[in-house]
């Protein structure tokens, strides 16, 4: 299955493909999705993230759209709701052992993890300047590690799953320039962005 947010047009939506016959599916659409971004799959246990910008929350929901809930709100009232504040995230991704979250959140300029339910939710503190607009984001489970994309300071960091020892891998001098997005491949040990 290939899962998507659409945000461009109204309604705003958590989308799905079929691989198997080509069909698309909606499983999550207009007021129940406000500014849609990052996603995130745990295949294993049946569940999609996704991340809501100007609703400021992540939501968990099966990945047939079922069950759909709140897992972290920012806390600060706007909107249509009063627990809500403008988040920026734009990378989301997971691990199933231990299942935990792990986000960028460009406009608190730094990255955040909470379990599956959202609950543990701690601020990984890798420092201003690591995260100053932290885009996109991926775990190595071999090294338990993080990787993210820091466009503002033009370089890819690395860190324990925990924020510590936080350390550009790939920066300026390689000739990197506003990277957004990366992917690792654990099984040949290779970043990609």
């Amino acid at each position: 299955q290939l899962y998507w947010t659409e945000d461009a047009v109204y309604p705003r939506r958590v989308r799905r493909l079929d691989r198997a016959d080509g069909s698309v599916a909606t499983l999550a659409a207009g007021r129940l999705v406000n500014r849609p971004r990052a996603v995130a799959v745990a295949g294993e246990a049946g569940l999609l993230f996704w991340a809501e910008t100007l609703s400021g929350r992540l939501r968990r929901a099966a990945v047939d759209g079922a069950n759909l809930a709140d897992i972290v709100t920012s806390g600060y009232g706007i909107d249509d709701r009063d627990d809500s504040a403008e988040m920026n995230v734009l990378g989301l991704t997971l691990t199933t052992a231990p299942p935990r979250l792990f986000w960028t959140d460009a406009a608190r300029d730094d990255l955040f993890s909470s379990g599956f339910d959202g609950a543990d939710l701690r601020p990984l503190r890798v420092g201003g300047t690591a995260a100053a607009f932290a885009a996109g984001i991926a775990v190595d489970p071999v090294a338990n590690a993080l990787y993210w994309a820091d466009v503002a300071g033009e370089a890819i960091w690395r860190s324990a799953l925990d924020g510590s020892d936080a350390r550009v891998v790939v920066g300026r001098t390689a000739g990197l320039l506003e990277p957004w997005g990366v992917a690792v491949d654990p099984q040949r040990r290779i970043l990609y962005w």
